[in-house]
């Protein structure tokens, strides 16, 4: 089901070893499911921030001054 979300998502493997946080906005689908999958296996190790904006650069949630205004709203 695609969408934004509406708190962060911690994505883990199969052996509950973090893949990725996805933060509270992210907009959500298969194809971007499919891609932080691809990107993990990549890399081979948890995906951080940087690795997030790297991967969807046109994402405003994953840049740091978005992410530090959206805390002191809520």
């Amino acid at each position: 089901m695609a969408g934004r979300l509406i708190e962060p998502k911690v994505i883990t493997d199969f052996n509950q070893e973090l893949v990725c946080v996805l933060p509270k906005g992210f907009w959500f689908d298969d194809v971007r499911w499919q891609r932080v999958w691809a990107a993990f296996d990549e890399k081979g190790a948890t995906l951080s921030m940087a690795d997030l904006r790297e991967i969807f650069p046109d994402e405003e949630v994953l840049h740091e001054e978005n992410q530090k205004i959206k805390q002191n709203l809520y």
